[in-house]
């Protein structure tokens, strides 16, 4: 998993999975064992690219 935060000091952190071509899943890193969100890669991509604007 690779361990993805928004601001370096806060606590506001995901973790992403996208070691599996099919999905791309991200978790709570506070709440490893709540609710796990899956995204097609595709979906995930264009994620990325907007969130760069």
């Amino acid at each position: 998993m690779l361990l993805l935060n928004s601001y370096p000091k806060t606590d506001n952190c995901v973790e992403v999975a996208a070691n599996d071509p099919a999905a791309v899943l991200v978790r709570d890193s506070k709440n490893r064992g709540g609710a796990v969100l899956r995204f097609e890669p595709e979906e995930w991509a264009y994620f990325l690219e907007e969130i760069k604007r």
